[in-house]
């Protein structure tokens, strides 16, 4: 699974006088900023309406576009198919997958108009327990805060001044290099991810110190299909910067050929995701976000 978000600007004016032209100081008009409580501990879970019905959406950073809903949901609402997207990529013979059209989306304070969600297949043999998934598209031109110790969301116009800027790939997912014992490691920041703490690629699992002999976890679903899950602890720290997340073991491969960064890996930090500038900070704060 795989981004329109409207922006405020800030306005300054200038007023003038018939005797000198002065710079008269106003304040900015209102930037747009609300704050979430999650609906369970160290899981992104908030309640957002859609066309005025409150559901339950899962906030991921590794998921593309505004959204994704229940196709019954979007069926019950009278939601219109506005269009499609192939669900494998552009060259996916099978056909595509279907977008409902939203004129209203409301999270906490802010009402985004006009939005697309797209049907969210079932993974897994008991599908998901939430309604929707709230996807990076929703907050192309904010920046969303993550607050792993207090269980709060906070989205807002204002620029991320901490942290650094990293690249994000094509479907506007951080890309983080993160330290694990001495190994660099590229992987996703996958708040979607609630599997494990850190997927890795197969080859970067061979360039670690794996304390022990590794284990078969089980077997994981995408909708690119099932895959045998191995973990293994790490003699070394995983880092992000200065740092030191909770990881002491990791799983590979990563789905999609790539490593996941997931929800567990963050407890206690406060993640912040500056989409229209391309920052990321990942360190624990005192206080929880406000929009005072």
């Amino acid at each position: 699974m795989k981004p329109i978000a409207s922006s405020a600007a800030l306005v300054a004016l200038a007023a003038c006088t018939s005797i000198s032209a002065q710079t008269v100081p106003v304040e900015p008009t209102a930037y747009r900023c609300t704050t979430v409580p999650w609906l369970e501990a160290g899981k992104p879970l908030v309640r957002a309406s859609v066309n005025g019905r409150e559901l339950t959406f899962l906030v991921d950073t590794g998921a593309e576009y505004d959204g994704w809903i229940k196709p019954e949901i979007a069926q019950e609402l009278g939601m219109p198919v506005v269009g499609s997207v192939p669900s494998e990529g552009e060259d996916d013979p099978t056909g595509g997958v279907p977008f409902y059209g939203a004129a209203s989306f409301t999270l906490g304070a802010i009402t985004f108009s006009d939005r697309r969600l797209g049907e969210m297949p079932e993974i897994g043999p008991k599908g998901q327990m939430f309604d929707g998934i709230i996807g990076n598209g929703l907050f192309a031109d904010m920046q969303a805060a993550f607050d792993y110790e207090r269980g709060v969301l906070q989205a807002t116009d204002l620029k991320l001044d901490k942290g650094s800027t990293v690249p994000f790939d094509k479907y506007g997912i951080p890309v983080l290099t993160l330290d694990i014992g001495g190994v660099p490691a590229e992987v996703h920041l996958d708040t979607g991810n609630l599997a494990s703490r850190l997927f890795v690629t197969a080859e970067t699992a061979g360039k670690l110190a794996i304390v022990g002999e590794p284990e078969v976890k089980g077997r994981a679903m995408t909708v690119s299909g099932a895959f045998e899950v191995i973990e293994g602890r790490i003699a070394g720290a995983v880092r992000y910067g200065d740092t030191t997340l909770p990881i002491t073991a990791v799983r590979w491969p990563g789905a999609y050929d790539s490593g996941q960064l997931g929800s567990q890996g963050l407890a206690g930090q406060t993640v912040r995701v500056d989409w229209r500038n391309r920052r990321v900070a990942i360190m624990p704060e005192a206080d929880a976000p406000t929009c005072d």
